[in-house]
């Protein structure tokens, strides 16, 4: 059960990293007509870019709460002796030491200030970011996924062997029955 609730966790954080790739890739996309002063009058522009800038700060709140997920997967699976938590420690420690919340909050001050390319090329690292992250959640719930078709199958190849053996015990007594 504690392995089914740890591929359940590895999926809803893969899904939460894509969301929030998703996310990155958009506002960047949406920055870059702000980039260019003429096309905008400036109250507009600083109106848009504030509107990103909250944008963003939720997606760092979101990320926030990933980065937790993460932790809370990677105890889960110490807990149960899920592998592969060694990975999964990895993976949480790199995600922290990324310090993405913290750069998606500096990056919400970038468009305030109307630093829109710098903003927008940290919104595009970000977004490659979180799509390995999704990415190896990804494979490690999958590599588990497989672990536990491994344990099916034996456990199944084992049921098969006691069944056959209790049915050519039943031959044998039925046969010495008979005689």
């Amino acid at each position: 059960f504690k392995k089914m609730r740890v591929q359940q966790d590895l999926e809803e954080a893969a899904r939460r990293a894509e969301d929030l790739a998703q996310t990155e890739e958009k506002l960047a996309e949406e920055m870059e007509p702000l980039k260019s002063e003429g096309d905008m009058p400036a109250e507009e522009r600083q109106e848009r870019a504030e509107d990103l800038a909250k944008e963003q700060e939720r997606a760092a709140e979101e990320m926030e709460q990933l980065a937790k997920k993460l932790d809370e997967i990677s105890e889960r699976m110490e807990e149960g002796e899920t592998a592969p938590n060694e990975a999964m420690d990895e993976l949480a420690d790199d995600t922290r030491d990324k310090e993405m919340p913290q750069e998606m909050k500096e990056n919400a001050e970038q468009m305030r200030s109307e630093d829109f390319q710098k903003a927008q090329d940290q919104q595009k690292e970000m977004s490659q970011n979180l799509q390995n992250l999704q990415q190896s959640l990804q494979e490690m719930q999958e590599g588990m996924q497989g672990a536990q078709m491994q344990m099916n199958m034996a456990g199944l190849r084992r049921a098969l062997d006691d069944v056959l053996g209790l049915s050519n015990d039943e031959e044998l007594l039925r046969a010495e029955v008979q005689q």
